[in-house]
């Protein structure tokens, strides 16, 4: 019987600078004409193990992480991302920004 488990996914670089997504636990990988199908799949974060799902900013690196793991800019970019979708406008939002800051 086939054993279920949430793909690791990273980068793999292959012969003739070719590039895949590759699951680290099994032989899955998705080839470089189907790599638009792995937005919204899950991966677990490479260095906390939680699940996450994979999106256009965790796959800017080779090896996905979530968003608590993520480098500071990507963090800075998510929460602004949130504070948008909260209906904010930007004047509200830079007036947080700078607040913090001071």
């Amino acid at each position: 019987m086939r054993r279920k488990h949430v793909h690791k996914y990273h980068k793999v670089e292959l012969e003739g600078g070719y590039s895949v997504w590759a699951c680290s636990y099994c032989n899955h990988y998705m080839p470089q004409h189907l790599e638009r199908l792995i937005p919204g799949r899950q991966s677990l974060c490479w260095n906390c193990g939680e699940t996450i799902v994979l999106n256009a900013m965790n796959m800017k690196y080779d090896k996905p992480t979530c968003e608590e793991c993520a480098p500071n800019a990507d963090k800075q970019v998510s929460q602004l991302v949130k504070q948008l979708e909260t209906g904010k406008s930007i004047d509200e939002i830079l007036a947080l920004i700078s607040d913090k800051s001071k």
